[in-house]
Parts: structure tokens; sequence; C-alpha cells
């Protein structure tokens, strides 16, 4: 589903600096994967490669046999906005909007979705946000955000979702839940989960632990 071909991504300010180097790999449909590594080491980038926020200097990047990279910007927006769902270690949530209406805002970059509102209310109960349709942002505690952030992402119904750091900004409690709130929706929605982390409770959650380090992604070993 999800197939990177020798990507290379440097960046040049001055000096030329290699980020990642070489990375090939798959996800498979339905799969769960987690990539940890140090900090710096370039997770963050490989994440928003795999979702069409930067583009390699090198290699290809394929979503169902399409390469990325060479999509034209407006076709490429739209995949981001139908295909992929992202969450963040901060939940960017509109303060100004209700729970329901921050869900929804991106059923509206394009077809509007007649069944949109009944799929978000349907996930906010699934997630145990029935009771908060209609609160600000402020009125919930920093689990809930998180939680709405992650039935935002889903609305479209993605084959792929997309997380970095999602528990960072999380206690431990509200780690843990959220940790098995994704694991249960990456196997209820059958969606294919790729996650960065330096939490290794939450990536051994996962079907898959991948290491990257010095610009290289091997399979980590066990501890």
């Amino acid at each position: 589903m999800l197939s990177l071909e020798a990507v290379y991504k440097s960046y040049h300010s001055g000096v030329p600096r290699e980020i990642l180097h070489n990375i090939s790999f798959q996800v498979n449909p339905g799969e769960s994967v987690a990539i940890v590594g140090p900090s710096g080491s370039g997770k963050s980038t490989l994440l928003n490669l795999m979702g069409g926020l930067d583009r390699p200097t090198m290699g290809r990047i394929l979503l169902d046999g399409r390469d990325l990279a060479s999509l034209p910007d407006e076709e490429l927006a739209r995949v981001r906005n139908r295909e992929i769902g992202f969450i963040f270690q901060l939940h960017h949530l509109l303060p100004q909007l209700s729970v329901l209406e921050n869900v929804l805002l991106p059923t509206l970059a394009f077809q509007a979705d007649e069944n949109a509102i009944a799929r978000a209310e349907s996930l906010l109960n699934k997630v145990g946000l029935g009771a908060h349709l209609h609160q600000r942002p402020a009125q919930l505690s920093g689990g809930e955000q998180q939680r709405t952030a992650v039935v935002r992402a889903l609305i479209n119904q993605p084959k792929l979702l997309l997380a970095d750091e999602p528990t960072g900004s999380l206690d431990a409690e509200n780690a843990e839940n959220l940790g098995n709130l994704l694991v249960e929706l990456n196997r209820s929605e059958k969606v294919t989960l790729v996650l960065v982390t330096h939490a290794l409770h939450l990536a051994e959650k996962m079907d898959r632990v991948l290491e990257l380090r010095n610009g290289l992604l091997n399979r980590r070993k066990p501890a």
C-alpha cells in the first residue's frame, strides 16, 4: 500500500546535510508500524515525506502505486485530504469551533460528504466524546483534545493514518489510553497506521517496530 524506494532527503543551508539515506521499506494494508529513534534522527522528516507534506531529494514514495513526489500540487492536496490522516503532538484544534465543527473541518476542502456529520458523531461516540459534541476545545482535558484530533484525522476515511509523537504532550494515563485507542481504531477502521514516537511502550503495541538512526532505517532489535 505504501512503498518507499531508495529515498534520500538532504537540506542545504550553507553546507549540505543528509537526513535520510537510502530508505526503502513497505507498509501493508491494515498494518501498524512504529518508527523510533533518537531526537534529530529524521523521524518527523520521514513521516512528512510519507504524507506528501515534503518531497524527497531522491527516490520514490508510492501510495497505492502513485508516486507522491510526481503529483501536481492540486492532486497531491486532494490525496492528503481524502486518503491520508494526520495526528500531531499538539492537537491544533481551532478554539472558536466546537468539537464537532473541528472534526468536520477536513470535509469542507473538496466535495461535501452528506454522511460526514453522522460519521463524525459515530466516531466521537466511539472514542468517548459523544457528550462533548458542542463544547469548545478549552472545555476539554488534554486527552479529550487529542482524541478529538484523532477523530478529525479519520473523518474522511483515509487509507493511511500518520501520527507524529501523538502521546508526547499527554500524561502517562492519557498516553496509555490514546495508544490503546490507536490500536483499536487501526483494527476496527481498517486504517493503515504509521507513527513515530519516543515512547517504546507505545511502539511495542504496533505490529512492527523500525529504528531510524544515522539516516538509516532498520528493524529494531529486541531489548
